[in-house]
């Protein structure tokens, strides 16, 4: 493609549709042609540009998710421990160690 097709799409990146009125004000859907607008680098996996600028794709944790998430993992890993107590000794009655 040349400079001048690329100029055209930039050009028609927006589509002509009103957006849904539940989106918020300045957003506008992007048109057919501006779907020519998206790139990826296939030396980067899972970074996505749109007209050369990267997008930002990812999602922080807030501090209440990373709290539960460690209370999660802190009780899954405490269970498993006391199981694993509990099956040692039943086994070890089974076996006749004690």
């Amino acid at each position: 493609m040349t400079e001048d097709d690329w100029q055209k799409i930039q050009a028609k990146r927006f589509s002509t549709v009103a957006p849904p009125a539940n989106w918020p004000q300045k957003l506008r859907p992007v048109s057919l042609d501006g779907l020519s607008l998206f790139g990826m680098d296939p030396l980067k996996p899972g970074e996505l540009f749109w007209d050369g600028e990267k997008l930002i794709t990812e999602r922080r944790w807030s501090n209440a998710e990373r709290l539960l998430a460690g209370l999660a993992t802190a009780s899954a890993v405490t269970i498993a421990l006391i199981e694993s107590v509990r099956f040692g000794h039943d086994a070890g009655q089974f076996m006749g160690w004690w």
